[in-house]
């Protein structure tokens, strides 16, 4: 194994600490997305392409608005057209 020095050691734990931590976000966005594409789809049917597409680049804070929308919304547009709530610190 090769020698690090300290600096090194604590660049390398830091870079796995935020790739983890990036990870996880990610995890928690992509199943956010799932869930409320399962939602939409339960309550409009088949949805078209660019709506899958734009959940699937969606950030946290446009999924929440939307998971919010879901409950009150009479169509698609009113859900899609709902701003995006301030994303928190993770």
């Amino acid at each position: 194994m090769e020698y690090l020095l300290p600096f090194e050691r604590e660049a390398a734990a830091k870079g796995k600490q935020e790739g983890l931590e990036q990870g996880v976000e990610q995890g928690r966005q992509r199943g956010q997305a799932e869930l409320i594409e399962r939602l939409l789809r339960k309550r409009f049917g088949a949805l078209p392409d660019t709506v899958q597409q734009r959940l699937a680049k969606a950030n946290t804070g446009q999924l929440s608005a939307w998971a919010d929308a879901v409950l009150d919304a009479n169509s698609l547009d009113d859900i899609l057209s709902a701003p995006a709530t301030p994303q928190r610190d993770a």
